[in-house]
This record gives structure tokens, sequence and C-alpha cells, in this order.
């Protein structure tokens, strides 16, 4: 048995203008199985599989690598190295197991978390170049769900020096969070927003208000769409600065899987778990380490 790390995202779609049915566009995904799509100059991601599994629950199987790469295997007959390169019919490819839920209040997506596999951001490239009939011009945020120790890390320290925090545009607007920050990136018409505070010297931010309070409030949120956030200051006893970022203190969690089975059948293991994993986080959004 193997332990797969998988993280949590919230899902941000948008496509032109309009409001996007998400339920719809998952369903369409069925049209663009075996579609190789180029998220990068190095690496090209295929759908294998997408499934319904129940309403607003779609799991996928990915494929990704570089179609000019090459598999390097270690023979003991040989005793070295057997290099395969890949052919117009073939190429070296990882799995990426993924299950996107869309409830009443948010939208979460489980991604394996995986060397060489898809990436938040290669996912966010692969939902934007996919071409499928009716969503003209997708824009997709992948963005991290904080994990409870972000906020109690804040909360334990006694003095704060600085706080930043990157936010992209969630859903359709930026009417989800009633903020400044939010507000000013309304007006500027903008894709993204950056803050940053520093505290006066010998002082703190106030943990509680302004950015921070921000902070803390948009990562608590249904929808969170902040890419990250750090927060650097002092806790008692400290001696130099600490810096807590959302993206060490995600939502994470890990699966079983048996390697021994044949690869289908490993991603319907994983996929099932996944989706207890988000149920469970959905309740609480506490840790989900197992």
């Amino acid at each position: 048995m193997r332990s797969v790390p998988v993280r949590f995202y919230s899902l941000h779609l948008r496509s032109g203008e309009d409001v996007l049915d998400y339920q719809g566009f998952f369903e369409s995904l069925r049209g663009a199985v075996g579609v190789e799509v180029a998220v990068a100059s190095d690496y090209t991601v295929v759908l294998d599989y997408v499934e319904n599994v129940e309403q607003g629950t779609f799991e996928l199987v990915l494929f990704g690598g570089d179609q000019g790469g090459q598999t390097v295997f270690y023979d003991r007959a040989e005793g070295g190295a057997v290099v395969q390169e890949s052919s117009s019919d073939r190429w070296s490819a990882k799995p990426t197991r993924v299950v996107v839920s869309i409830g009443n209040d948010d939208r979460m997506v489980a991604l394996e978390s995986a060397r060489g596999g898809v990436t938040p951001l290669l996912f966010e490239r692969y939902l934007e170049r996919i071409k499928i009939e009716g969503f003209p011009k997708v824009r997709a945020d992948v963005t991290p769900l904080a994990g409870e120790s972000f906020i109690e890390e804040i909360e334990a320290f006694e003095r704060i020096r600085v706080a930043s925090i990157e936010v992209a545009r969630p859903n359709y607007d930026w009417a989800d969070h009633a903020n400044r920050l939010y507000e000013l990136a309304e007006e500027s018409k903008a894709e993204t927003s950056t803050a940053e505070v520093k505290a006066g010297r010998g002082e703190s931010l106030d943990k509680h208000a302004g950015l921070i309070g921000v902070i803390k409030n948009v990562v608590k949120s249904p929808n969170p769409s902040v890419r990250n956030a750090k927060v650097t200051g002092r806790k008692p006893g400290d001696v130099v600065d600490q810096t807590v970022s959302l993206l060490k203190h995600q939502e994470r969690g890990t699966a079983p899987v048996d390697q021994s089975l044949p690869l289908d059948q490993q991603s319907a293991s994983l996929l099932e778990s996944f989706r207890t994993l988000l149920s469970r986080l959905r309740g609480g959004r506490v840790s989900v380490d197992d």
C-alpha cells in the first residue's frame, strides 16, 4: 500500500462576461476525452476519464507529461539504465486524479499532488485551453483552501510586522466579499489584486482588523479566492520573525492505494477516497490528514 497526497482548492470559472454553468461545463468535458492540450512548452494534458458520479460531483483522470521526453528504466539484467524514447503514438505520462464538487455554497476540488503530475496551475490552463462548445474564453482560478492551522498561527503572534495577500477574481465578479480590497479590484476591472501592509518600527499590526482581518475573513469563506497570503511576526519568546504562509498551511490529506492493482482500479479507489475526504472537509473544514 502507498499513501497518495491530495490537496484541496476552491474553483472559480468564468466564460466571457457570463456566469458559468459549472454542471454543464463538466458534463460537456465528456466530449473532450482523448483530446490532448498543450499547457506548457514541455507539458501536455489529456483527459482519460470523466464521470458525473452524483449531482454536482465529477471524477476526472488526467494524464500529463512531456511528449518529447524519455522514460528511463533500470534493467537488472542489463545492469544499467534503459531509455525508451517517445514516439508519435506513445509518450511518457503520469496520472492525476481529480474530484470536482459543486455544492450549494461552494465549489471544491481535490487534486492529487504528486511529482510530475498536473499541478493547480496546469489544471487551470487545461480548463482554459480545452475547447468546449458553448463555453468560449474560459478563465480559471484554482485557489488553495486554508487549513485551520493558518488562522491558529496568525492568532499565536504577539506582534505582527508585515501582512500581504494576493487574490484572484472570484467566480463572476468581485462582489463575493464585502471589503475594500475587493471593491478596489472591482472598480479597477482587475483580474487579480495584491496588498501589503507594514507596521511602524517597534509596533504591531492589528490582528483583528485591517488587512489581517480581511485575510482571516476571506480564507474562511465558502469560496475563497486567495492565491496566497503571508503574515510575518513574532510569538511570545521568539527572538526572530517568523512568516506564516497560506500555501504552507493548505488543507491536505492522504489516500491509500494498492499499487498491485490495475491502474484503472487504483484510480477508482483513489477517487472514492477523495470524495470521502471532500465530504469530511465540507462538513467541518478541519484537517483531513489520515
